[in-house]
Parts: C-alpha cells; structure tokens; sequence
C-alpha cells in the first residue's frame, strides 16, 4: 500500500486522476488473537508473562495443519534467528510421523542459499505441503505461489542512523499496517484465504500507518 496523497500533492496530480490497482484477487479472512491467549502462566513466579511471537507462529501453524488438509502457510517472522526457532518450534509441534514426513518447512530470508529461495518461490517438493517462514523479503520482494494462510508477526527489522556514532545499525520494530496489509494479501493470489495476526485488534489498530521511510530513520 502506498500512501496516495503524499505522491498527489508531490507531483500535483488531482485524485479524478489516481487508477487503483488491487493486487490481491480473492477474499481474505481476517484474524486476531484475543489479550488472553498471548500470555501464560510462569511457572516460577505464578505471574502471568507474554508468549514470545516465535511460539504463537509455531502454534497457529500446528493448528492449520491439524484442522485443514490442504493450503501452503506463509509466516512472518522479522530475522533468520527468530526463523529458526519458529521452525524447530514447528518441527518439533508435528502430531506425529506422518505430519512430519507430508510437511516440508522452508526458511526464507537474505542468508537463504539461492537454491532453496528457488525451492520457496518454485513448489518444492511434490506433493509436500509446504509452511514458508520468511522475512518480509516475501512481503514484496519475491512472490511465493500458491498461499492459503498467511501468520503474521507484525515484527521487522530496519536498518536506522545513529548520529551519536555515525554509523548505522538494525533493529527490530513494530510493522506497519500498510505493510501488514501487504502481506495479507500473499493469502488471496490463487484463492480465498485467511489472515492470521498475531495481534489483537487494539494493537493491530495502534500502529503506525505507513512505514517510516529509511532516509528518516
């Protein structure tokens, strides 16, 4: 999503002027979670403490795979160390052998090796459902075919200027809806889908609606 207005009045174009393009062709499902199921119990302190994103993800994807017999998954997860626990924590979530041996699970981020980037964007291997866990490289920078379900983190990583230091550095942030709304749409390309944030709608609401370009941070 583009914020319109700021291209119109930058480039002094009237609105009656402004062709739309919706990019995603079918229907897709909305879903948040609610305050309680974001948080659980410690067992040392009795207190309650928020589950980490990573397991959330890897939750919502056994229970996909558990409650629906077909539709690949795309997940959003901001950097390949959080890719790498959602997977192990997914690996190690499968029900039984059978899941385990149907379900091909792929990461997707800059450090992939071209040949399993080309596994993601390509299929992979026949027959497999597959759960994609990528980095917003998948959000616009490369398309993953054949998507049903798309979890999503609300999390990203951005480079930032430190002028106390002169030099620049990344850090993981809140997404933005425009950018959220972006990856919802992975889910609608082929046919109807469904999104499944890992916020509540309060907090989904709460963030900012556009990105910050990176010349301001």
């Amino acid at each position: 999503k583009i914020d319109i207005e700021k291209f119109q009045n930058f480039l002094e174009i009237d609105r009656k002027q402004t062709l739309s393009v919706e990019g995603r062709m079918y229907p897709v499902e909305e879903h948040f979670l609610t305050t309680q199921e974001k948080v659980e119990i410690d067992e040392d302190t009795k207190q309650e403490k928020e589950i980490p994103y990573t397991t959330l993800a890897a939750k919502k994807v056994i229970e996909i795979l558990t409650t629906s017999s077909k539709g690949d998954i795309l997940v959003f997860i901001p950097g390949d160390v959080e890719i790498t626990s959602t997977i192990n924590q997914i690996r190690s979530g499968m029900i039984d052998d059978q899941m385990a041996q149907s379900i091909e699970v792929l990461p997707l981020h800059g450090k992939v090796p071209q040949y399993q980037r080309e596994d993601a964007a390509l299929g992979g291997e026949s027959g497999k459902r597959r759960v994609i866990v990528a980095t917003n490289i998948a959000e616009t920078s490369l398309t993953v075919p054949n998507i049903e379900y798309v979890i999503d983190a609300a999390r990203q990583k951005e480079t930032y200027y430190d002028p106390a230091v002169g030099l620049t550095g990344l850090a993981e942030r809140p997404a933005s809806q425009a950018a959220c709304n972006q990856r919802k749409g992975r889910a609608g390309r082929v046919k109807p889908g469904d999104y499944y944030s890992l916020l509540t709608k309060e907090e989904f609401n709460a963030l900012p609606e556009f990105s910050k370009p990176e010349i301001q941070r």
